[in-house]
């Protein structure tokens, strides 16, 4: 059996939060239900998307001048998981 292991999430508080702050309220239920929808259909959702988990797996990959030397460190023996 291949698992998938979950990096970042996006759950409802967060989406709620966002919309909130830059829209003026929250999405309804029917919304919130859209939205699976609008990142896969919506190729510009979808590009800005990918260009972050892009842009993400980059700084994430930059190491110069020890830059991710503390927080390897810290956080060496805390599995992906509880992250």
């Amino acid at each position: 059996m291949n698992e998938e292991r979950i990096i970042y999430s996006i759950d409802e508080q967060l989406l709620q939060s966002a919309a909130e702050a830059n829209l003026g309220r929250e999405l309804t239920e029917t919304e919130l239900k859209r939205l699976p929808c609008v990142f896969t259909d919506n190729s510009e959702v979808f590009d800005g998307i990918y260009c972050a988990l892009i842009c993400a797996a980059e700084d994430a990959m930059d190491n110069k001048d020890g830059k991710w030397k503390q927080w390897d460190k810290d956080f060496k023996n805390k599995p992906l998981p509880r992250m």
